[in-house]
């Protein structure tokens, strides 16, 4: 079973999941080169990407510092690809968690953190019908 799931249907509105409630070192490796291999995709270009992360437990600091290093090295591949990110999170503690962390480093894209996917897929479309 893969660690990322990439649903496409609402493309440009890419949704991001697993199915997995913790990831291992090794998957949180599988899941950010997934990510990044899909970013450099040529047609890949002005999408909103949504991460499902509700279904995450706690994730350890190790893999906490390796996401943060990995979108700093990507950020430019990220930033060229997308319109902007936006992260579901049911849990209010999660969510303010996520939201505490985005004041301190905020990404150089648009993002959002809601609590449901659809809103996340009402703010994408907004987000792509905007004009830049």
């Amino acid at each position: 079973m893969s660690v990322v799931n990439l649903n496409l249907n609402n493309f440009p509105i890419v949704t991001v999941s697993t199915s997995y409630e913790n990831l291992t070192e090794q998957q949180v490796e599988e899941y950010l080169s997934t990510m990044l291999e899909f970013y450099k995709n040529n047609q890949v270009k002005n999408i909103v990407v949504i991460y499902e992360i509700s279904i995450l437990k706690a994730i350890d600091a190790k893999s906490r510092i390796k996401i943060g290093e990995w979108l700093k090295i990507n950020s430019q591949t990220i930033k060229s690809a997308v319109k902007g990110v936006c992260y579901v999170q049911k849990n209010a503690f999660q969510k303010l968690i996520l939201q505490g962390i985005f004041s301190i480093k905020t990404p150089e894209w648009p993002h959002k953190v809601v609590t449901s996917l659809q809103e996340g897929i009402i703010w994408g479309k907004e987000l792509i019908n905007s004009v830049q």
